[in-house]
């Protein structure tokens, strides 16, 4: 009796190329995995315009340092627990990733202005500590 010819060997198919990592633009991340969220741009110096619920914004107003502000809750509530020592990362418009450490963190009475950096910062994060808004939780970063 014949037989039933045999099954044709399966053909070996190499696996696609991984693709790479989805490019980060204006973008922080903490270390942690519990801040992600994009960046803007907030430039209203006198203040009047609301700062976004759905992003943070780097303050081109405040000098001297890069200054970014996010709402708590919201975006920013993250940074209620974070500490000195944490580390955050922006991913600028050109994709490049800049690492920085937390030095100091601190209350700061909004009514007092834009509060000086900490010696050495470089960065700035400002969130809401309190309901309305008067008082702001400030965290001091440095380049890691």
């Amino acid at each position: 009796t014949p037989h039933p010819p045999a099954p044709a060997a399966p053909r070996l198919v190499p696996p696609a190329p991984s693709a790479p990592p989805p490019a980060h633009h204006n973008w922080l991340t903490s270390a942690d995995g519990t801040l992600s969220v994009g960046v803007g741009v907030y430039s209203d110096c006198g203040g009047q315009a609301p700062v976004p619920l759905g992003y943070a914004v780097i303050d081109t107003c405040i000098g001297g340092v890069l200054y970014f502000v996010g709402h708590n809750p919201g975006v920013f509530s993250p940074l209620m627990q974070m500490g000195a020592g944490a580390r955050i990362t922006y991913w600028d418009g050109g994709g490049n990733g800049h690492t920085y450490r937390i030095i100091a963190t601190r209350s700061w009475r909004r009514s007092d202005g834009p509060p000086p950096p900490a010696a050495d910062a470089t960065v700035q994060f400002q969130t809401c500590q309190v309901a309305d808004g008067s008082v702001d939780r400030i965290l001091d970063a440095t380049p890691a």
